[in-house]
Formats: structure tokens, C-alpha cells, sequence
């Protein structure tokens, strides 16, 4: 197992769409899911996909709470429903800054695992839908700053506590870890 450097804001591959996975049950890609989940846990994330580690590949894998077992996801379909929630979120291709983003809280999801089998699923964990949209969205070329509604609730990791008593949202239930882990992982 090795740790992989991972790509920050600016690299073109973090921009681009990302190329399904053909066979998930190569010695290759066993490899590599086994350097991004030690990759993320070394980070401190909940979550990483393969454009993060410079691999335009549709392949992303999660972790949450730390005690559970990695999650691993090729050729992943996102359906997001359920109210849009506001919540702070870092990201480790953006190291030093978090900012403010609306999503569903809930998701469906379908793809192949580790072993090439076909999986589905449905979350109501709010936290858990907001990493695997974070995640697939690193998939199709996209980064949070992009899907920012307000760019005043863009901060310093730093600077956050400073920052959230100066200009709180009007419903702070979301990004104060009451309703949500008390800090905010980075994906």
C-alpha cells in the first residue's frame, strides 16, 4: 500500500469528467482502492475520488463514522432528493478552506463494488448523502466553490469560528454540529 499525493484546485484532471471503470476487479484497481482508503484515512477524510489522486476514473471511496468500514464505489449513479440543507464542507483538494453548500439531504445510488458486484442503495443519513455527492461531483468535473450559493460563506478553515460568530446563516442548527458532526470532515 503506498499513499498517493493528492491533486489541489487547479489541476485540470479535478475539472474533467471521469472515464467509467471498465473491469473493477483488476490487480490495478485493487491496488489503488487499497491506496485511496489509506490515502483518506491518512488525510482525515470521509471521503475521495480517484480525480483527487490525479486518476480520471469513476471510482470513489468513503468512510463514515471512522469506526465503519470503507466503502467502495466504481461507475457510481447519484440521485440526490429530499430538502436542500445548507452545511460547511472541506475538501482535501482544497486544503485550508471550507465553505457553504445547499444539498439534498437524502440520495439514492447504484454502481459496482470492489468485486465487480452490483450495488444499490438509499441513505437518510444527511451526512452521508452530503460525502457521496461531494464525491460524485469530483467525478463529473466539479468542485464545492463552483456550487456555492454565497461566496461570503467561503472561509480559512482557520478563521471559521471567528467567522460563523460574525455572520451567522439564518439557520445555524446546520453548520454549528448539532445537527451534524461537530467538525466537518474533509472529502
Amino acid at each position: 500500500m503506498a499513499l498517493l499525493k493528492i491533486a489541489r484546485m487547479g489541476h485540470p484532471v479535478l475539472l474533467a469528467r471521469a472515464e467509467p471503470v471498465a473491469d473493477p476487479t483488476t490487480a490495478v484497481m485493487r491496488r489503488l482502492v487499497s491506496d485511496m482508503i489509506e490515502t483518506m484515512d491518512d488525510a482525515k477524510g470521509v471521503g475521495l475520488a480517484a480525480p483527487q489522486i490525479y486518476q480520471s476514473l469513476r471510482l470513489l471511496v468513503w468512510r463514515y463514522p471512522k469506526e465503519n468500514p470503507a466503502v467502495v464505489l466504481f461507475n457510481p449513479e447519484i440521485a440526490s432528493y429530499g430538502n436542500e440543507e445548507p452545511f460547511f464542507e472541506a475538501c482535501l483538494s482544497i486544503p485550508g478552506l471550507k465553505g457553504e453548500v445547499h444539498r439534498p439531504t437524502r440520495v439514492s445510488f447504484t454502481g459496482l463494488d470492489a468485486s465487480g458486484a452490483p450495488v444499490s442503495g438509499v441513505t437518510d443519513d444527511k451526512f452521508v448523502a452530503r460525502i457521496l455527492q461531494h464525491e460524485n461531483d469530483h467525478l463529473n468535473g466539479v468542485l464545492y466553490p463552483t456550487i456555492m450559493r454565497d461566496l461570503s460563506r467561503f472561509a480559512y478553515i482557520d478563521e471559521y469560528e471567528e467567522y460563523l460568530k460574525l455572520s451567522p446563516p439564518a439557520d445555524s442548527s446546520h453548520v454549528d454540529g448539532q445537527s451534524q458532526p461537530s467538525a466537518e470532515p474533509r472529502t
